[in-house]
């Protein structure tokens, strides 16, 4: 008996990660400028004790956290959890505003940037927290948020993990996810049906005569409305002036439509102005961010993980823009897993169930990473 026990005891950190399913949550307000923002503390029950602290940043779109749908980033945080490192996440502030007649959220990188800069505030101040070190893992957007941070308070992060997260120059991330849209559009919505093309194409606007009822017609059309939307974003840096710029170009137009046309639209601006292309602050900042002012002043480890098939950003330019750009700045501890066939949330589908699966071998070398800084 003595043996076994002895034997058990030497297994123990091999056994750990694989049964240890147990933690427990501690949700806390964080106040951030005036406001506040939710915060989710999630503590392993292990005996193992990690000096290292996982901090989640996700899309300034998200009121929720990591939840069971997020197939890889639910199944990382369970491996982090499992392998004895405490993790948070954290919903940014929910304020909104009018603008130009429209009420938006005000949440967008920016206010996301201050939100993350207050919570590393409140981890120095907690007993249990403040001598860890913070790992920033950033979703999509969030990645926009953690560099942000990282490249002011270098200092303070030990090392970013980048899921999904875009380094490409404004325009070219805008011109990527425009051709996306437009063919997601025609197929996922019209079918690629010309009946259907027709309908939701030619008829919804009187100004543009007839578009060809094939992918070409639908990208045609989605050009002509976006162009003039998009040059009114790069003109002008003040996203009030933008929207009210956009507000009064849709409305122009608005006003030359047929009875027919705006009929369709239940006569209704708001159904016109949301169909034709606008711009909400989130939408603005995201593609106006540049990675350039970012990036070259980050100085620690950095892991970033992206699939082939990513559907919003260019996966091999923006990996070797991401490296490009740290060695720029004189960091050289780049790293990046580039998972084949995965799409921007790195699942893709199971070709016998038809269900989304994530690469439980990328798991494995994100945890090693993160053991081993």
């Amino acid at each position: 008996m003595p043996i076994l026990l002895i034997f058990i005891i030497m297994l123990f950190p091999f056994l750990t990660p694989a049964y240890a399913q147990k933690s427990y949550d501690k949700i806390v307000c964080v106040p951030s400028e005036g406001s506040n923002m939710q915060v989710k503390i999630t503590s392993p029950k292990l005996l193992v004790d990690r000096d290292k602290l996982i901090v989640w940043s996700f899309s300034s779109l998200d009121t929720e956290f990591i939840c069971k749908d997020l197939i890889f980033y639910s199944a990382l945080r369970n491996h982090l959890i499992n392998s004895g490192y405490v993790n948070i996440e954290f919903i940014g502030r929910r304020d909104s505003a009018i603008i130009a007649g429209h009420k938006f959220s005000t949440s967008t990188i920016n206010t996301n940037v201050v939100d993350l800069q207050n919570l590393l505030k409140y981890v120095r101040t907690e007993k249990d927290l403040k001598e860890k070190k913070i790992i920033l893992v950033g979703i999509s957007e969030g990645g926009e948020v953690n560099a942000t941070v990282a490249s002011n308070e270098s200092s303070s992060v030990f090392g970013m993990l980048q899921l999904s997260c875009s380094a490409m120059e404004p325009k070219q991330f805008m011109l990527y996810q425009r051709e996306y849209n437009y063919t997601n559009f025609y197929y996922k919505f019209t079918f690629g049906v010309p009946a259907t093309i027709d309908r939701y194409i030619n008829q919804i606007s009187s100004l543009d005569g007839q578009y060809q009822t094939n992918l070409s017609g639908v990208k045609k059309f989605f050009m002509d409305h976006n162009i003039p939307i998009d040059s009114i974003m790069f003109k002008y840096d003040d996203v009030d002036t933008i929207i009210s710029h956009t507000d009064s170009y849709l409305r122009s137009r608005w006003a030359m439509e047929s009875e027919e046309a705006k009929s369709k639209l239940d006569n209704n601006f708001e159904n016109y102005y949301t169909y034709m292309g606008h711009l909400t602050p989130q939408q603005i900042v995201t593609r106006k961010w540049d990675a350039e002012k970012y990036y070259p002043s980050i100085k620690c480890p950095l892991l970033a993980v992206q699939g082939t098939n990513d559907e919003r950003i260019n996966c091999k330019p923006n990996i070797e823009r991401m490296g490009a750009l740290l060695k720029k700045g004189g960091n050289q501890n780049f790293k990046s897993i580039v998972i084949d066939g995965c799409d921007h949330y790195l699942t893709k589908k199971d070709r016998k169930t038809g269900e989304n699966i994530c690469n439980e071998d990328v798991l494995r070398q994100i945890i090693e990473w993160i053991n081993k800084l």
